[in-house]
């Protein structure tokens, strides 16, 4: 049972299944797919590949269960000028025709179900359709490990991108996303926005739970999406102000690069607003975008510093160099070796003297280690690395720019032969340089960081200082408006007293005026009251004869008093 459940085991890696296939379609195993399995890595140029080999590659592809990162990527651009047809007459690679991409995926879609290491897929400059995506992402949605995902160059539309979309956002391995150079707009810009605002929703529910029982939940541990690239796509400022709105309520969301993208000066204000409600997202890049100015720019690049506290070394910055200057820096490199030729053989003769290791030129090792590339699952982004570099490097002196070139047009030829021998072999003396060089750089940077905290330190006691004088100064405002308050209300007092004296006697007034008129003028009424008066007045005639006249006096001076 042990030996069978070994067989069944190297049956599912790449390799061992790569090599059986081989030999069942009697085909060599080629070069660039052997050089970097001992590390679970196939990192292929696709445009170097016939139709013949891709099947073993396809099929090893189909049962694998070991590789950690898979890259295919194509360099491959269409001609447009006439002449350059006719110099240029090489066929289109094979995996630029359809059925070969679908191919592709179908056998990435299955890789997806199986794996259990699989954590980077990077397809680059592949046209997909919409066919292939629905394959890519059925596969996205039954991974159990992809933490990486890019889709560089793909040309993937608006509406292609949405169905991507769906399965993105019920993703919980999935952390970063390439979308860069695939003609997006704005509403695809909505379709991120829609994902970071349902993704923080669940991890509030999440971020609850854990804070059950007097526990703190740990945020950096939950699922979701920390990292969105969408370089050199037309997204502009309507789409910066959707990305600005689902930034200012979400806590995950560490880096969002959108380097080119048509926004100006508006949509990255509105970005910038939006930093001062998330203090989460470490990387913030606006870089290549023409109509953002260079103050602006440092001024989100400095918030987003202070959010990250200096240099953060897991969310970096990636460069600001375009897909089509890469290429064309390929072509310059190529040509270049055509021109050094016989120097290029002297160079190689001078390294394997002074190399330590020396391997004999027609041995397998050989080959396979001028074909090995760098693991990007340690090293995705290139330079510049750290958040320094790019504040440096936003607003370079004319001095600084002036030694660059003329250090590339004197050191050419040592730049290309450098490149050509992989950087791995350098002579003593250039050893002895470079050791100069980086100790130089170092103490440089240092010498940066240290005025570059310092200028941070100044505006701080500046701003404390404004800061302590408006509170001074609001603080003897409030006394004065209490005292403002005071006065008023006891004013407030008076003028109800007033109004309620007088109110009493308009109310007196108002009911003399409200008697009935019409009692006065009937004559049955006068008539009783003259007889009334006529009794009174027999009275008192009665009384002085009597002989009680001083009882009248005295009633009448009681009346008067």
């Amino acid at each position: 049972m042990n030996s069978h459940a070994k067989i069944s085991a190297q049956k599912k890696k790449f390799g061992f299944e790569y090599e059986r296939l081989c030999l069942l379609q009697n085909t060599c195993p080629v070069g660039q797919v052997v050089a970097n399995l001992k590390d679970e890595i196939l990192d292929v140029n696709a445009d170097r590949i016939h139709l013949n080999e891709w099947n073993a590659i396809l099929g090893a592809l189909h049962v694998n269960n070991s590789l950690k990162y898979i890259g295919v990527k194509s360099y491959w651009q269409p001609l447009t000028n006439e002449k350059q047809k006719k110099m240029n007459q090489k066929k289109t690679p094979v995996i630029r025709s359809r059925e070969m991409t679908l191919r592709l995926l179908k056998s990435l879609k299955d890789c997806l179900y199986n794996s259990e290491y699989l954590q980077f897929v990077e397809l680059q400059n592949i046209p997909l359709r919409e066919i292939d995506i629905t394959y890519l992402s059925k596969g996205i949605t039954r991974s159990r490990s992809l933490k990486h995902l890019s889709l560089q160059n793909s040309r993937i539309n608006d509406e292609t991108f949405e169905g991507l979309c769906k399965c993105i956002k019920k993703s919980q391995t999935l952390i970063s996303l390439n979308v860069s150079s695939c003609g997006l707009t704005w509403k695809s810009a909505e379709l991120v926005a829609m994902i970071i605002k349902f993704q923080a929703t669940q991890r509030h529910g999440e971020a609850w739970q854990e804070s059950l029982r007097y526990r703190r939940p740990d945020l950096d541990q939950m699922h979701g999406l920390r990292r969105i690239t969408l370089n050199d796509n037309r997204i502009g400022d309507n789409g910066a102000r959707i990305l600005a709105d689902a930034l200012k309520d979400d806590l995950w969301l560490k880096a969002l690069d959108l380097q080119q993208c048509g926004i100006s000066s508006e949509g990255a204000q509105l970005l910038q607003d939006a930093l001062l409600y998330n203090k989460a997202v470490y990387v913030l890049d606006l870089r290549r975008n023409k109509q953002v100015g260079n103050d602006l720019l440092r001024s989100i690049i400095e918030k987003v510093m202070i959010n990250a506290g200096g240099e953060n070394l897991e969310f970096r910055w990636m460069s600001n160099t375009d897909e089509k200057e890469k290429t064309n820096n390929r072509r310059h490199r190529f040509n270049a070796s055509k021109r050094y030729g016989g120097k290029i053989d002297k160079k190689r003769e001078l390294v394997h003297k002074h190399s330590s290791e020396h391997y004999p030129w027609r041995t397998e090792e050989r080959k396979t280690s001028r074909l090995k590339t760098k693991n990007p699952l340690n090293q995705t982004y290139t330079e510049p690395r750290t958040a320094l570099q790019v504040y440096n490097k936003t607003l370079p002196s004319r001095e600084h720019s002036l030694k660059q070139n003329t250090n590339i047009h004197n050191n050419e030829e040592e730049i290309f032969l450098e490149e050509l021998d992989d950087g791995e072999v350098v002579t003593e003396k250039e050893n002895s340089n470079l050791n100069n060089t980086e100790h130089n750089s170092s103490t440089n940077m240092l010498l940066e960081e240290l005025q570059f905290y310092k200028d941070n330190f100044e505006e701080e006691q500046q701003r404390r200082l404004a800061a302590e004088r408006k509170l001074t100064f609001l603080e003897n405002e409030n006394q004065r408006l209490q005292e403002t308050l005071k006065k008023y209300e006891s004013e407030k007092k008076n003028i109800k007293e007033n109004d309620v004296k007088v109110n009493t006697s308009k109310q007196d007034k108002q009911a003399l005026t409200q008697l009935p008129t019409g009692i006065l003028e009937d004559e049955k009424v006068l008539e009783s009251i003259e007889t009334s008066f006529q009794q009174f007045q027999q009275f008192l005639d009665m009384l002085k004869n009597l002989g009680l006249g001083d009882l009248y006096n005295q009633m009448q001076q009681q009346q008067k008093e």
